[in-house]
């Protein structure tokens, strides 16, 4: 039997390299014995995802579904029509599409399920206004701030996606996507009540998120303080 002289991992006699390390093998006091067994796996075992995309999907609709079709069957049987059971039945739907959209399709598209999950609240905002013949806060209030969040988030999706953003670099931009939604969403609930562009609180938020912002980019940069605190804190 003989030993590995890179790692030290023990040796069977039919191995032309080794094993763990793929160091060759030369020991002409130990020859190779093409007929031996062959102790180490000749295949790898692929893991697959034990995750049932299917059974989640039916598991959810199931708990939700139940519900709705009873929210619609007390309100039509002891109501005038459909009226409330519209909120019930859209705010469920829109909890089913935001558990369900990531595994609607074969491979995983985040910003596909981004888009979708706005999309569908947008409906379910519009349908609120509508129901309630409060007309106006839509598409000067809701959209916009729902637009806003999107376009955000999908920045930093795509920006992560094609890894251009990696590690602290993350942490990075979602602290500066918080401040500059925060500025956007200021302006624009003060332009729907005020009818004028003020910026107040938002700055307020703005500032240090931007500072964490720069400290996460800096860190990122000089990776060597980031190990010496993991050092210091035994992380």
């Amino acid at each position: 039997m003989s030993y590995c002289v890179n790692c030290g991992v023990k040796l069977n006699h039919n191995v032309s390299s080794c094993p763990l390390c793929g160091v060759e093998i030369i020991n002409p006091a130990d020859p190779i014995d093409q007929t031996a067994e062959k102790i180490f796996p000749q295949s790898r075992d692929v893991h697959k995802d034990s995750f049932d995309k299917s059974l989640w999907i039916k598991m959810v609709t199931t708990v939700l579904g139940l519900p709705m079709l009873l929210s619609i069957t007390i309100n039509t049987i002891f109501g005038n029509g459909l009226n409330w059971s519209l909120y019930v039945t859209g705010t469920l739907g829109i909890i089913w599409v935001w558990l369900v959209s990531p595994f609607l399709f074969k491979r995983s598209f985040m910003a596909r399920s981004v888009v979708i999950d706005a999309v569908f609240l947008l409906g379910f905002l519009y349908l609120i206004e509508y129901l309630s013949h409060s007309q106006g806060w839509f598409f000067s209030l809701a959209f916009p701030i729902i637009g806003t969040f999107t376009i955000l988030l999908l920045i930093i999706v795509i920006l992560i996606k094609r890894k251009i953003l990696k590690e602290l670099h993350i942490v990075a931009s979602i602290f500066l996507g918080i401040g500059i939604f925060c500025v956007i969403l200021n302006g624009i609930i003060n332009f729907h009540a005020l009818r004028m562009l003020k910026l107040d609180w938002s700055l307020l938020v703005l500032i240090p998120f931007t500072a964490f912002a720069l400290i996460a980019a800096l860190l990122q940069q000089r990776r060597w303080i980031v190990e010496e605190l993991k050092h210091w804190f035994h992380v």
